[in-house]
């Protein structure tokens, strides 16, 4: 809404940007909305074209978690490396 408001305002809005709504289920469905000024029956109005993008964002969030888990993963392999190391030298 605050980009609804700033944009019939003149006041710089996204053009582009993503929101989340609960459906009647309980389903969070992630929702992207590409808004533009328009001028309607003399007044300002905007023009606003939604898509259900809710499987790409999983997917955007599953790859960030992979990459978290890796990094994770390889700190704790270079801890063990290093734990091995020095093991050796003593």
């Amino acid at each position: 809404m605050e980009h609804h408001i700033a944009r019939i305002k003149g006041e710089e809005a996204p053009e582009v940007y993503l929101f989340k709504i609960i459906n009647k289920n309980g389903k969070t469905i992630w929702l992207e909305n590409k808004g533009v000024l328009i001028t309607w029956e003399g007044n300002p109005a905007t023009l606003n074209f939604l898509a259900d993008v809710t499987e790409r964002k999983q997917s955007e969030d599953l790859v960030h978690n992979l990459s978290h888990m890796l990094m994770q993963a390889q700190e704790r392999e270079r801890q063990m490396i290093s734990y091995e190391h020095a093991e050796n030298w003593l």
